[in-house]
């Protein structure tokens, strides 16, 4: 089996621990596995060594060359990670006034990243896919894997020029494309409509990690709306113990652990529940555009961190917290990568048009407490998880969250 993915395994994120557990799950099941991907890049934020235990589950790994270019625009527009910690409080709200003016660097910077979310459409331009091939023709059923998108590029590129019979070609999608709310410029649409189109027609199976994108969807493209379905993505128990540093007396942390432009996920609210728990720990990790002053319990760390980091400071969380989008209709990976701590609360502050629907369809997995994005709301959740810390209960993972019934139902019926 090729699976292909659009991340380099070597990089944190969302979108590569589910790369991850998707490699888990067929090694699992016995399947043998190669990976083609991107080279890991350096010079990114996101580039975290600490992830390599996967490679091992993997019989092939093909990487494909990143672009001069590429490397180079990564290299200018990587940051260094700021902590704002509770104590800062003067610090967080007057943010380095004088390191954001618009310095040459920071110009440049912005119009690098502005071609790279506006010109670049497919991703293809950050790799070297002319120098690379690989033969489809030597497996049974080829996965591709976005975000991004490239992933499903490179597969239909590959397939296309197969000579021979082709393989099976299953489709995961994270996110849609015509539908993703991240995509930047009203001039795409027509073209990612039409490049959509043609990647879902040439599918054998067409996947969608939420069910409302599934229907969405279907609407989009009713003549290949039978060979669409929904599997959700998984997780796996993790290490429950906490760190030293979260059993010191009277020291109770919740977490938002991801991004939170505010355009997408508004985390002002969680800002405002901090107000009514000061013996509580607020923590945030992430890069976002916080703008409201915080409160003396808040902490503050800006950018991503590696695995190995996120892993500890997840160990000193006794709550989790998460948000929905506001708009659009996927979910956040982390919902499902966090009920892996069996023995740890997760609040869902759902948003946008689509909550009711969403409340439902959490409240099937029965593992999560559920509000609305308001702070009244999520102070009344955050003191039901910590009722429920106290009590010492613990949550089973649902099979429906496994990597194994992942991987199980996207190969049905094949």
């Amino acid at each position: 089996m090729l699976l292909i993915v659009g991340y380099p395994l070597l990089h944190n994120s969302s979108v590569s621990i589910q790369n991850r557990l998707l490699i888990l799950g067929l090694s699992r099941l016995g399947y043998k596995v190669d990976v083609l991907c991107p080279e890991p890049n350096p010079f990114s934020i996101s580039y975290d060594p600490s992830m390599e235990d996967i490679i091992k589950l993997v019989d092939n790994l093909y990487e494909v060359k990143l672009s001069n270019i590429y490397k180079f625009t990564t290299k200018l527009l990587s940051k260094k990670t700021s902590v704002i910690k509770p104590e800062d409080r003067e610090l967080s709200n007057n943010i380095s006034n004088a390191k954001q003016k618009n310095t040459m660097k920071n110009i440049l910077r912005k119009f690098l990243a502005w071609i790279f979310d506006n010109i670049e459409l497919t991703g293809e331009l950050k790799l070297e896919l002319k120098k690379f091939n690989i033969d489809v023709n030597l497996y049974d059923i080829v996965i591709s894997s976005s975000d991004p998108k490239v992933a499903h590029m490179i597969a239909y590129k590959l397939m296309k020029n197969s000579l021979n019979k082709r393989p099976k070609w299953l489709q995961y999608w994270g996110d849609p494309w015509f539908y993703d709310i991240a995509l930047k410029g009203k001039w795409k649409k027509p073209l990612v409509y039409f490049l959509e189109k043609r990647l879902v027609e040439n599918a054998s199976k067409v996947i969608y990690a939420s069910p409302l994108t599934l229907a969405k969807q279907k609407r989009l493209f009713p003549r290949y709306s039978k060979k669409m379905i929904f599997v959700n993505q998984a997780t796996e128990i993790s290490d429950c113990s906490y760190t030293k540093s979260s059993q010191q007396v009277g020291e109770f942390v919740i977490s938002y652990v991801g991004d939170y432009n505010s355009k997408i996920r508004d985390i002002t609210p969680f800002l405002k529940s901090a107000e009514y728990f000061p013996k509580i720990k607020f923590r945030i990790v992430g890069s976002g555009d916080i703008k409201t002053p915080v409160n003396h319990n808040v902490e503050i760390i800006r950018k991503r961190l590696p695995l190995t980091e996120i892993r500890e400071i997840e160990k000193s969380t006794h709550v989790f917290f998460v948000m929905t989008n506001k708009e659009g209709t996927q979910i956040p990976a982390k919902i499902y990568y966090l009920a892996g701590y069996t023995e740890k609360p997760i609040i869902i502050a759902v948003d946008g048009k689509n909550k009711e629907e969403l409340k439902e369809f959490f409240q099937g997995f029965n593992r999560y407490i559920i509000c609305e994005n308001e702070t009244n709301e999520i102070k009344n959740a955050i003191s039901v998880a910590f009722d429920v810390v106290n009590k010492n209960i613990k949550f089973n993972l649902a099979k429906e969250l496994t990597p194994e019934n992942m991987v199980e139902r996207i190969l049905k019926d094949l």
